[in-house]
């Protein structure tokens, strides 16, 4: 009987985690508000209340790229070793952007009360890296690297992806 409760309890957790990354994986696409900033899928875009930038305009503007790591205060070694991997892809691959101002590292623990506004801004279902372009201060869009997930045990093919995200926002940038 007892066996029978363990094997209800594991294949219950394994049912809540493959809902848990299906919602990640595609029905968070279809879910938003037109409050919440702009998810994309590709290279950066504007989000819908900031029109984007013009040639001379973006000569001007002040753009900065953000690369957040959100987390939780209850953190897995699987958690930590995704910071530490987009930590160093981050800083260790864009010595010169982070020199300039271009681009900056965050890491935000949103079970604290002050960043939970973090979660609904982003859409998070989990730990997760957003790719966040401000202009002038002001956030003209974002994107959540959902594939660290499935990498987060190839660290080469880690640190690659997120250089290829990084590098593609701040061309895009510039």
């Amino acid at each position: 009987m007892k066996l029978k409760g363990v094997v209800e309890g594991v294949l219950l957790a394994f049912v809540c985690a493959g809902l848990v990354f299906l919602w990640i994986t595609e029905g968070g696409k279809r879910f938003g508000s037109d409050a919440a900033p702009k998810a994309v899928t590709g290279l950066p875009q504007a989000a819908p209340e900031a029109p984007g930038p013009t040639d001379a305009t973006r000569q001007t503007a002040s753009t900065k790229i953000i690369v957040y790591y959100f987390h939780g205060s209850v953190r897995c070694a699987t958690c930590l070793n995704i910071e530490d991997y987009a930590r160093e892809a981050v800083l260790t691959g864009f010595p010169d952007a982070i020199a300039a101002g271009r681009l900056e590292w965050r890491t935000v623990d949103v079970d604290e009360a002050e960043n939970q506004h973090f979660v609904q801004d982003y859409k998070l279902a989990t730990r997760s890296l957003v790719v966040v372009e401000t202009r002038d201060g002001k956030q003209t869009a974002w994107k959540n690297l959902f594939a660290i997930w499935d990498l987060v045990d190839d660290r080469p093919s880690f640190t690659s992806y997120v250089h290829d995200e990084v590098r593609a926002w701040l061309e895009n940038s510039s």
